[in-house]
């Protein structure tokens, strides 16, 4: 979020809740179950306000991650347009232009070449390419990849720092933020900490 937003390590409050409710959640990261049931899931969800108009929704269920059930939604609102998912419409040369993020995948509609996502690419343009060819790695374990990859060449002083301890123990400072706020009922600010810019 703070990455889309180009925030860095600003000051943000938060206000949270949590609900529950029953839900079928059948995949978990030991395996499926035989017959699943509805059971009790935590739903947090949460506004983040960086200041200057810059804000953001937090929604997330509990196993978000591993339930089939519950999709992706990614959802970036911006003051010329906004990206949904992989669409995006944006105010552009007097007029509203719709244009997709598509991936190049691998092994679809008669492709031998493998099973993987092979790029992304917007308005004819490559994004971004896979780091691993002929890894096979799903796409959340080829973003582990990338990282990976970017600090071996951070480390060797091939390229600027991927993702600052900074960074990390901010996001996790906004995370532990989050659920105080949904336990307490109250906004919750994080500013003025020593990694913050």
């Amino acid at each position: 979020m703070r990455a889309y937003l180009g925030v860095g390590r600003t000051a943000v409050t938060v206000d949270a809740r949590s609900f529950t409710a029953p839900m079928v959640n059948p995949l978990r990261f030991d395996g499926w179950k035989s017959d699943p049931r509805p059971e009790p899931l935590k739903t947090q969800i949460a506004t983040l306000d960086f200041g200057e108009g810059r804000y953001g929704l937090y929604d997330f269920v509990d196993n978000q991650w591993w339930n089939p059930l519950l999709s992706r939604r990614v959802v970036i609102r911006g003051s010329l347009g906004e990206i949904v998912d992989d669409d995006v419409m944006r105010w552009k040369d007097s007029a509203p232009v719709p244009s997709r993020i598509l991936y190049r995948r691998l092994g679809c509609d008669m492709n031998l070449e493998g099973n993987e996502v092979a790029s992304a690419s917007f308005d004819g343009d490559v994004i971004w390419r896979n780091p691993c060819p002929g890894s096979r790695l799903s796409e959340d374990d080829l973003a582990v990849a990338d990282h990976l990859l970017a600090m071996g060449r951070y480390v060797r002083g091939e390229a600027p720092e991927i993702y600052p301890l900074a960074d990390g123990i901010h996001d996790h400072a906004v995370a532990l933020a989050i659920g105080e706020s949904a336990r307490t009922h109250a906004d919750v600010t994080v500013a003025d900490e020593p990694w913050m810019e």
